[in-house]
This record gives structure tokens, C-alpha cells and sequence, in this order.
């Protein structure tokens, strides 16, 4: 289940480029997410390379690129001793993130949406309403806009309205019986309405309509509201975690 939730991720959130080596994955990706642009393992396939070598080749790869190098460490990661190997090379640790698991098999017995709005694309007003709830700086969100362009799978978006003002948005992908959750947030005068779980409950009932019967939500460990409205909405299977390592200094 963890391989297929990270195919899935990576369909979810595409780079603009992704070199195998020696099966690690890297990816490459003008827009700041790091999950974009780090170093993943996509299976826990043998491999052949020391891993002194990969380590240097990839802080070469992203270091050409005036970028961090960054590891993202999975329950897939190999070798054993990455985590080890990459602390004596000054790597800090950041962003641990639960990956939460919910089976929506039943997603027709829950609550209703409310008037929740779903489209599949989204048009200009929304997708500036969407940048700016989401803290998506001007500079960055005709990145993003490629980045939902190039989307590999299905995607759904929800979003609530309050006197014609988007105040709550959230993004679902789709494929096979998985439903990936992303971009979640909510106007600050307008928390602890409700919204953010009508907006929820609209991609699941949606999602499940299309054929997932599991969905899941990476939440950073640290973000103490997100884990509670994510597990209060039935997110209770924690399946796995991930951490991401960071080298920022670029040598000169």
C-alpha cells in the first residue's frame, strides 16, 4: 500500500523533471514544493551504487541547479543506514508528515456537503481565489498552474462559498480506487465553521462516486490543527510517516 500511495503522490504532484538512479527517484520542479524537488524511492529495489557515490551525485544534480538537496525518507528508503549517512554529512532533519488513511466504502452514508461547489477544472477567479487562500505567492502560481496542467490523473476541486466569496477550497486526485487530498485551507474569519469539512466530505462522496474506496492526507506532525480536523474527520489509520533531510549549503 505504501508503493501505490507514493505512485500516487507522484501523479498527484508532477516535476517538471524525474531522473531514476540506480532506483532512487529524483525530480526536479521550478515550483517550491519540496516534494517536487527532492530526492524519493518510488521501491525498495536492490541497488548497486555505494551510497557515498549517490549521495554526492545527487547534491551535485540539485546543487547545479542552485537548489538544496533534499531527501525525502519514506518507509522505503534504502539503504538502512541512509538516515545515519546523511546526519554526518550535515543534512537536517524537517516537515515530519503522517501519511492518514480512511476507507470510504460506505462515503454515501455520511453527511451531506452542504453547497459546496466541485468542478474538475478550475476557471480564473477561482484558481486566484485558490492561489490566495493557499498562501500560493504571485510568483509562483503560474508554476502551479503548469503543475495542475501536467496533473497525470483525474483531479477534483471543492470549494465553499459565502456571499459569492470563496472562503474554503480543497483539491482531490484520483485513480483506481486510491483518492489522494491536497491544498486544504480556509479564510481565517471563517474557521471553525464547518466549511473545511463540507468541502471534505464533497471530494470523498465524489471520489468514492468514482471508484476509491480508501483516501488518504499527508499532515505535517506539527501542524496541531491539521492533525486534529484530519483525524476528527475519520482519518484515523496512521500508515506511515516521512521526513524530509536538507543540505542548503551549495558549495561556492
Amino acid at each position: 500500500m505504501i508503493e501505490l500511495i507514493e505512485a500516487h503522490s507522484f501523479l498527484s504532484t508532477p516535476a517538471d523533471k524525474e531522473e531514476i538512479y540506480d532506483s532512487w527517484l529524483l525530480r526536479f520542479s521550478a515550483s517550491p514544493i519540496k516534494r517536487a524537488n527532492s530526492v524519493n524511492f518510488p521501491t525498495t529495489n536492490k541497488q548497486a551504487i555505494p551510497l557515498a557515490d549517490k549521495i554526492q551525485y545527487c547534491e551535485n544534480a540539485y546543487f547545479n541547479l542552485n537548489k538544496a538537496c533534499i531527501f525525502r525518507i519514506t518507509p522505503l528508503a534504502l539503504p538502512s543506514d541512509l538516515r545515519a549517512e546523511l546526519k554526518k554529512n550535515s543534512y537536517v532533519e524537517a516537515d515530519p508528515t503522517d501519511v492518514l488513511l480512511m476507507n470510504i466504502a460506505n462515503m454515501d452514508a455520511l453527511a451531506q456537503s452542504g453547497d459546496c461547489k466541485l468542478v474538475d477544472r478550475l476557471n480564473e477567479r477561482e484558481f486566484e481565489d485558490f492561489c490566495r487562500l493557499t498562501g500560493k505567492q504571485k510568483h509562483y502560481r503560474g508554476d502551479f498552474a503548469n503543475s495542475l496542467k501536467n496533473t497525470k490523473i483525474p483531479t477534483l476541486f471543492a470549494y465553499k462559498e459565502v456571499e459569492q466569496q470563496i472562503v474554503s477550497v480543497g483539491m482531490a486526485t484520483y485513480a483506481e480506487n486510491l483518492l489522494g487530498l491536497f491544498e486544504f485551507a480556509t479564510h481565517p474569519l471563517f474557521q471553525r465553521k464547518g466549511y473545511a469539512l463540507e468541502v471534505l466530505l464533497k471530494l470523498l462522496q465524489d471520489g468514492y462516486r468514482k471508484g476509491a474506496t480508501k483516501a488518504y492526507a499527508q499532515v505535517v506532525q506539527q501542524n496541531l490543527i491539521g492533525q486534529k480536523f484530519w483525524r476528527a474527520a475519520g482519518f484515523n489509520e496512521e500508515l506511515y510517516s516521512y521526513v524530509y533531510y536538507i543540505k542548503t549549503e551549495i558549495p561556492t
